[in-house]
């Protein structure tokens, strides 16, 4: 199955990619959900199956590939998972569950009962699981009626054939737990600190330093539909990273499109349609502008280099030491640590810049200066 344009790098991967568990992750608009969809068109195409459980309607056009049904409960409506599950095992059909009209509620007992009959059923067969807005299913606070029924999936359905894919906007509020099962990340444009730390800790480990954070530099400036992919079993001669640009040949219609916010004064006769980029091969990529920081304090979004250029070049050409000298590396088992003493200095830099602001203080004073009239006017009696 191949999802890039070839350009800088190819992301072609054998069709045990179907067993895989994937975490797939960027912002609102930064190119995720179309990356699913193109994922899910390939697997469709080499004649293996998959479930999506579409939360937000974004892959309607989906419906229309051949093999391909779509299934839209309402809310008072229940669905036979167990239905579904049996025609997967008979039948060479995919699924496609539009959950849009059902509550958060409902949508997570639908999930949690299709990963257990699936793992009961014991198929045998690549069946790929599409979960969009992920956080909501298997969060990384809490635990849903969904969670358990994940994580198992993830962790046991390989044996028979069973991947996951993963998709969400926010990759710190999604279960470390289901994403440490994951050997496959596609991570288009993240900016929040808190989702780069977080990628950063499933990246970590076995992984050069210097090369995570010029990874995370790219990440934090990729353009629309530029990908890094982090897969330690696919790229193990290449440092386990590839950087690409996925391709913008989808046979269907995608139909996760954001609203556009226009003027009143606004004509379609005075636009002009921004043109669509070409990443050149990797060894064409210029010199990157530093970044100075990717999180999103004090002027993070001023910071940001211009997004015309070619933004993944960061990752070949980025000096660490001196580009991103507040970058230091820390290891997950230190960041706890640090975590609790960066609060206790912001406690304590608070209480020394109020001093006057304790009750006790104040009394103290009140004690103070009521002597000081006492002694006075004794003084001026006598």
């Amino acid at each position: 199955a191949s999802v890039a344009l070839g350009q800088p790098s190819d992301l072609s991967f054998p069709l045990d990619f179907v067993r895989d568990k994937i975490f797939l992750t960027g912002i609102t608009g930064s190119g995720k959900s179309w990356t699913g969809g193109l994922i899910m068109e390939e697997i469709n195409r080499v004649g293996l199956q998959f479930v999506c459980f579409d939360i937000l309607g974004a892959h309607g056009g989906i419906s229309s590939l051949p093999n391909v049904e779509e299934l839209k409960p309402k809310g008072g409506e229940t669905l036979n998972v167990k239905g579904l599950v049996d025609r997967l095992k008979k039948e060479p059909v995919s699924f496609l569950v539009d959950m849009t009209d059902l509550p958060l509620e409902k949508q997570q007992t639908l999930i949690s009962e299709y990963c257990e009959q699936l793992l009961s059923a014991k198929l045998g067969k690549g069946i790929m699981t599409i979960i969009e807005e992920c956080q909501d299913f298997v969060p990384q606070s809490g635990k849903p009626t969904s969670f358990d029924a994940i994580v198992r999936l993830c962790k046991l359905g390989r044996q028979n054939g069973y991947g996951v894919c993963l998709i969400s906007q926010r990759a710190a509020s999604v279960s470390k737990e289901a994403l440490s099962q994951c050997s496959v990340y596609m991570i288009h444009n993240l900016i929040n600190h808190r989702d780069l730390k977080a990628v950063e800790d499933q990246m970590g480990f076995g992984t050069d330093k210097s090369q995570v954070k010029k990874v995370l530099s790219g990440i934090s400036a990729a353009a629309q539909g530029e990908v890094v992919c982090y897969s330690p079993s696919y790229f193990r001669d290449e440092g386990f990273f590839r950087a690409s640009k996925i391709r913008d040949d989808r046979k269907v219609q995608h139909t996760g499109n954001n609203i556009e916010m226009k003027p009143a004064t606004y004509s379609a006769e005075n636009t002009t349609p921004e043109p669509s980029r070409t990443l050149p091969p990797m060894t064409e990529w210029k010199s990157a502008e530093p970044i100075p920081s990717y999180g999103m304090t004090g002027d993070a979004f001023n910071a940001m280099p211009d997004l015309g250029r070619d933004s993944l070049s960061s990752l070949s050409s980025a000096t660490v030491s001196t580009d991103f000298p507040d970058m230091e590396y820390v290891s997950p088992a230190d960041r706890h640590k640090i975590e609790i003493d960066e609060k206790v200095e912001d406690k304590m830099a608070e209480d020394t810049k109020q001093p006057f602001n304790s009750p006790l203080v104040g009394i103290a004073m009140i004690s103070v200066i009521a002597g000081g009239f006492f002694v006075v006017s004794r003084g001026l009696s006598n």
